[in-house]
């Protein structure tokens, strides 16, 4: 299980803050808080959403001005379908920081689902007259456009409502272009091009979406659709769409096991992922998440294997080498946990528990220099870790 800082421990982080003088305790709550949301976002992903409103809730406790964590946190809420406390989040985001573009767009489209005509309008406006530089941003102004062509659609002349499609496939152009590898933004750009009639460049983002992330159930949909009606080809339509089943299903039964083997109950965890696996081999964190589970249940052959895949698929996944670490030093792999641990580092600088472990694994090798060091970034990134206060 994922230990979180909303525990006992929270107790000692509060010890620290109170006790520190100002420069450093608000240097704390900031390191402290950036880790939160490290967390935090990495059980979203997860599909872990109510555990993930936890840690947002305590990173804005200890940093209350953190317009990221009011994003991310009004985000989590929408998917829970609490969308009047995910408003207040965007509220509070927007007033701290009047042209956050992520801010701006997500509040416009929750006015939007709690059926307001006009403040959606207001918002998304806003975001398509800002200027961005960065991939999200095109990508973000473009969502905006796209969604003002949802808003808007039957109330407009045909031509005005399809040129927000139009804008929005040329920012997701320029997204596309500062960030070649980005699966979702070929989607999103494939859906514009189908709007606006472009069938074979629909299928070309589509495809190229299905190619950088194959776990993309969405795509997969999408370019049934264009199959059916655009592209007439029933075989590929059905052989999609019967993908874009199996890919929900297995996105389905991930968030089952991974709620299953947080809880402890891991052999239905183990079950859960399996079936998760079947239906898509792709998602690193399924294996990680079963790697977990048998290892709880002392199968550390299994979980071996679990780890070696995961990383296979998705080699920057600190989580996934800290796991492995961890397991290699419970066998007696010193040497060989330390890599894995730096790994982990290297990929998240945050995650104290890896400065931890690789510390008391350098001091089994005798390594005493460093190991103390390890353990001294660890206590202080992690305070709540109870394997370093010995």
């Amino acid at each position: 299980m994922v230990r979180t800082l909303s525990n006992k421990f929270h107790y000692v982080i509060l010890a620290m803050l109170c006790t520190a003088g100002f420069s450093a305790r608000s240097s704390l709550a900031n390191e402290l808080a950036d880790k939160m949301l490290k967390e935090a976002s990495e059980l979203a992903r997860d599909g872990a959403y109510e555990d993930s409103a936890k840690v947002y809730s305590d990173a804005i406790r200890l940093d209350p001005e953190n317009v990221t964590a009011y994003v991310d946190r009004g985000l989590v809420w929408v998917e829970l379908g609490k969308h009047a406390r995910a408003l207040l989040d965007f509220d509070r985001a927007v007033e701290l920081a009047p042209k956050d573009i992520r801010a701006r767009f997500h509040r416009g489209v929750t006015w939007h689902a709690l059926h307001d005509e006009e403040r959606p309008k207001k918002d998304l406006h806003f975001v398509t007259e800002l200027e961005v530089e960065k991939a999200e941003g095109f990508r973000i102004r473009g969502d905006a456009w796209s969604h003002l062509h949802q808003i808007s659609d039957a109330k407009l002349l045909l031509e005005d409502n399809y040129e927000y499609v139009a804008n929005a496939v040329k920012d997701y152009g320029k997204a596309i272009k500062l960030s070649p590898k980005d699966a979702v933004t070929y989607g999103k750009r494939g859906f514009g091009w189908m709007v606006l009639g472009k069938s074979h460049k629909a299928l070309e983002d589509l495809s190229e979406a299905i190619r950088l992330n194959p776990s993309d159930w969405e795509a997969y949909y999408d370019r049934s659709q264009l199959y059916e009606y655009a592209l007439p080809d029933q075989e590929k339509a059905k052989a999609d769409l019967q993908k874009n089943i199996e890919l929900y299903d297995a996105w389905q039964s991930f968030r089952n096991g991974v709620q299953l083997s947080r809880s402890g109950k891991h052999e239905a965890a183990i079950n859960s992922l399996s079936q998760s696996l079947r239906g898509d081999p792709h998602r690193a964190r399924a294996y990680l998440y079963r790697g977990r589970s048998f290892a709880a249940q002392g199968d550390l052959d299994k979980a071996k294997l679990d780890y070696d895949k995961a990383i296979e698929i998705e080699p920057s996944d600190a989580r996934a080498h800290y796991q492995r670490g961890a397991l290699l030093a419970a066998t007696g792999s010193f040497e060989k946990a330390i890599l894995d641990y730096g790994k982990a580092v290297e990929f998240d600088p945050l995650l104290a528990e890896a400065y931890i472990n690789r510390g008391l694994a350098s001091g089994a090798l005798g390594e005493h220099q460093k190991a103390i060091q390890d353990l001294q970034t660890g206590i202080t990134l992690g305070p709540d870790n109870p394997e370093a206060l010995f």
